[in-house]
């Protein structure tokens, strides 16, 4: 059956207006857990700044310190103050919770959204 054992996550700021972008988990009868290292990288969550100060200080009052894998930090950049913290989520996973408003228009500048230049791509492979 389609989609059986899927659960969808997503998220929006309440006073955004926007919806969310969904993350699709699924579970597969009798499969292993999920082996991620740290070198593999990490989820990225954008958060308005306000609301992740208030995320990353309930992590750090209700969960074991073992989930803070690097503190919250504020770092000056061309475009701002960027907030960003690694927490752990209940199954081990390292997500990096970071400022939505000067990491999402960092990402903005960073990429000229024009596709591959897939003729290239097939030159340079062959």
């Amino acid at each position: 059956v389609y989609m059986q054992g899927v659960r969808v996550v997503g998220y929006a700021a309440p006073s955004s207006g926007r919806s969310s972008v969904p993350l699709f988990l699924e579970e597969f009868e009798g499969g292993r857990p999920v082996a991620v290292e740290q070198w593999e990288g990490r989820h990225a969550v954008t958060l308005p700044a306000a609301e992740l100060r208030r995320v990353y200080d309930r992590i750090r009052q209700e969960l074991p310190p073992e989930h803070i894998v690097h503190e919250l930090r504020e770092l000056q950049e061309k475009l701002g103050t960027l907030l960003i913290a690694i927490v752990r989520d209940p199954d081990g996973l390292e997500v990096c919770l970071v400022s939505a408003q000067v990491f999402d228009a960092a990402a903005r500048t960073a990429d000229d959204f024009v596709g591959p230049d897939w003729g290239l791509r097939r030159e340079l492979a062959a």
